[in-house]
């Protein structure tokens, strides 16, 4: 993923690439759930915003 992090960008995904990790490394609930936590609450609060939910 870190080779192609520009390309899916421009697709429209949300890349991360864990500094230092490689790909079991960056599996491990320690490093994977901060990131996955800090896209959730992004995704969610824009959803929120768009929808009306919250201004």
């Amino acid at each position: 993923m870190a080779r192609h992090q520009a390309t899916l960008a421009t697709a429209g995904w949300d890349v991360g690439v864990p500094p230092g990790q490689d790909h079991l490394g960056a599996m491990h609930s320690a490093v994977a759930l901060p990131l996955l936590s800090d896209w959730l609450q992004k995704v969610l609060s824009d959803w929120l915003q768009k929808t009306g939910w919250v201004k």
